[in-house]
């Protein structure tokens, strides 16, 4: 009797423990290839083996593959618990599994539910979408990120190209402005954009000002006779040839 009790105790203490990883699913029956949203629940000796080792993207036994992954929260039962998205790649033949860490093995059990198969082929397939191994989901990222930087120059690159033909427009409006100036008035407009003009080229302020001194002898009368107005003009043309070099620039 008493080795009986003994033989009982051991198998109860030291036999085979429950799985460290509990998968359980919210529907009965499960298409072979279909997203299923299930609950994990993990013991923390279990959680400890897992340290580093990552559960999304995993395939369990070649016939679970774990696409998502919630940030894991203590229960009621003070186990840790996750919500996920899982897919049966093919039916299982057990409904457990074991995973193997740098820090040991992990066992993985779900529940007994009705797999049925599908058509589709068995080579990770959700309907038409291919499950990406890491190494395509690498490349992806890459591309998109190549991708996105070049879209990025490129618009950078159209904005300066854009930014020189504005500011090309400009001078060549101005220059075409200071040509084009050959009566009185619109001599005077020249001068109200002194200012605008000098601040583009400083090296005008010379030619300014000995047209300024034939302008102010007249300016400021109400009334300028026609010999005034030519002897502005004249000054103008002066101003034209001592800026002839610096508006070829322009």
């Amino acid at each position: 009797m008493k080795r009986l009790l003994y033989l009982l105790s051991f198998i109860f203490f030291v036999g085979p423990a429950s799985a460290g990883i509990v998968i359980k699913f919210s529907e009965n029956k499960i298409t072979q290839g279909s997203l299923q949203s299930v609950k994990l629940l993990i013991d923390e000796e279990s959680f400890i083996k897992l340290d580093s080792f990552k559960l999304i993207g995993l395939t369990i036994n070649e016939t679970l593959y774990i696409q998502s992954v919630s940030p894991f929260t203590k229960n009621n039962s003070n186990d840790l618990e996750a919500n996920a998205t899982v897919v049966f790649i093919k039916v299982p033949k057990e409904n457990s599994a074991i995973i193997e860490t740098s820090k040991g093995k992990i066992g993985v059990e779900w529940e007994n539910n009705e797999i049925s198969p599908t058509e589709a082929s068995q080579n990770f397939l959700f309907g038409n979408f291919e499950i990406p191994r890491s190494k395509n989901i690498f490349w992806g990222l890459f591309i998109l990120i190549v991708f996105g930087f070049l879209v990025f120059i490129g618009i950078k690159l159209k904005k300066t190209r854009d930014q020189k033909l504005k500011i090309k427009k400009y001078l060549k409006n101005i220059k075409d402005q200071i040509l084009s100036s050959n009566d009185y008035h619109s001599i005077v407009e020249i001068w109200k954009k002194k200012h605008e003009i000098l601040n583009l080229y400083p090296n005008l302020s010379s030619a300014f000002s000995h047209l300024e001194k034939e302008l102010f002898k007249v300016q400021f009368k109400p009334v300028q006779s026609e010999l005034e107005k030519e002897e502005v003009q004249k000054a103008y043309k002066f101003f034209l040839d001592q800026i002839k070099g610096d508006l070829d620039g322009i």
